[in-house]
C-alpha cells in the first residue's frame, strides 16, 4: 500500500512539474504594441532564473485599464503579472521588478498631430511654444501628471482606443505617445488625418517595470535573477534590437527637439534603480 502511495506521489509530482506554471496578465494589453517584446523578454527571464518549470504567459479574461489592473493584482485577484509605466503610488502595495525593460524609450515621448497643424508644430521653437498647445492622455497615466506638473494642458480620456479619433476631431491638438509604440499605432489608423510630428519631443523618465503579487516572492526573485542573467548575457540587447532597431533610427532624437521635463512622481528606490541601470538608458 505504501509503495503505491509513494508512485502515485511521483507521477503526480511529475505531472504537476510538466505541467508548469501559468502567469495571467492583463488582456488589454495585447492591444499595446510593445507587448510582443516584454513577453518575450519575461519568457527568456524566467527560462533563466528556473530552467526547471514551464511557465506559460496566458491573457485574463477580463480588459483592465491601468489603474484597475494594479490594484486587481495588489488585490491578488485573476493577475500575476502587469507591465506598465512605474511612479511613486502605483508601487504601493506590490512586489516590483525595477529594471528599465524598455531602455526609457516610453518617456521618449513623440507626438501625433492633425497634417493640417503640421506647420504649427515645426514652428515651435521653445517649451512656452510647445505648452500653447494641448495634449490627449490617458485618465490614469502618470504621463498626464507627469505633463501636467510642468505645465502643459491636458486632456484626458478614460478610452485609449479614442484618444486618437479625438484628435482627428479637435478635441486637442496632438497625442503624446513614447517612440517605441508611435510610428504602429499611426499606421493602424490610415483613415484618420493625422501624422508624427517631425520636430518635438517631450522628454522625461518613464520606466516600465513588472508588478506582481507582493506575497510572491519566489516568482520576484525569479525574475530578477533571469533578468540580471540575460542583461549580463547580452540577450535582453539582442531582443530590445531585433524588436527597435528601426524606430530607433527612424525617430532619430538627434535631429529633434527635445524638451527636457522633470517626473517628480518617481519613489526613491526607483530613482536608486535607474541610476544602478544608467548604461541600458538611451537618454540619460
Amino acid at each position: 500500500m505504501i509503495r503505491h502511495l509513494l508512485i502515485a506521489a511521483l507521477v503526480m509530482g511529475s505531472i504537476s512539474t510538466a505541467a508548469g506554471k501559468t502567469l495571467h496578465y492583463n488582456s488589454l494589453s495585447e492591444a499595446e504594441p510593445w507587448t510582443p517584446y516584454i513577453k518575450e523578454v519575461i519568457a527568456q527571464a524566467l527560462k533563466a532564473g528556473d530552467p526547471s518549470t514551464t511557465y506559460r504567459l496566458e491573457p485574463c479574461k477580463k480588459k483592465m485599464v491601468q489603474a484597475r489592473a494594479l490594484e486587481t493584482l495588489r488585490k491578488g485577484r485573476e493577475l500575476d503579472i502587469y507591465w506598465t509605466m512605474t511612479s511613486k503610488t502605483r508601487e504601493q502595495g506590490l512586489g516590483v521588478i525595477r529594471i528599465p525593460l524598455l531602455k526609457g524609450m516610453l518617456g521618449q515621448r513623440l507626438v501625433v498631430i492633425r497634417k493640417a497643424d503640421k506647420e504649427k508644430f515645426h514652428a515651435i521653437a521653445t517649451m512656452a511654444d510647445a505648452k500653447a498647445f494641448s495634449y490627449g492622455q490617458g485618465h490614469d497615466w502618470p504621463d498626464a501628471d507627469i505633463l501636467e506638473s510642468a505645465g502643459f494642458k491636458v486632456a484626458r480620456s478614460a478610452q485609449y482606443k479614442k484618444l486618437m479619433q479625438m484628435l482627428d476631431k479637435n478635441r486637442f491638438d496632438a497625442f503624446p505617445l513614447g517612440m517605441n509604440e508611435i510610428w504602429a499605432e499611426v499606421e493602424k489608423r490610415p483613415q484618420l488625418n493625422v501624422m508624427v510630428d517631425t520636430k518635438i519631443v517631450l522628454s522625461y523618465k518613464a520606466p516600465v517595470f513588472l508588478f506582481l503579487k507582493h506575497s510572491d516572492t519566489e516568482l520576484q526573485n525569479t525574475l530578477r535573477r533571469g533578468l540580471d542573467l540575460i542583461i549580463k548575457n547580452k540577450t535582453l540587447d539582442g531582443l530590445f534590437n531585433r524588436y527597435y532597431k528601426d524606430p530607433i533610427l527612424r525617430t532619430d532624437l538627434s535631429r529633434r527637439l527635445i524638451f527636457k521635463l522633470d517626473n517628480p512622481f518617481m519613489s526613491s528606490e526607483t530613482k536608486a534603480a535607474l541610476d544602478m541601470y544608467s548604461d541600458m538608458l538611451l537618454v540619460k
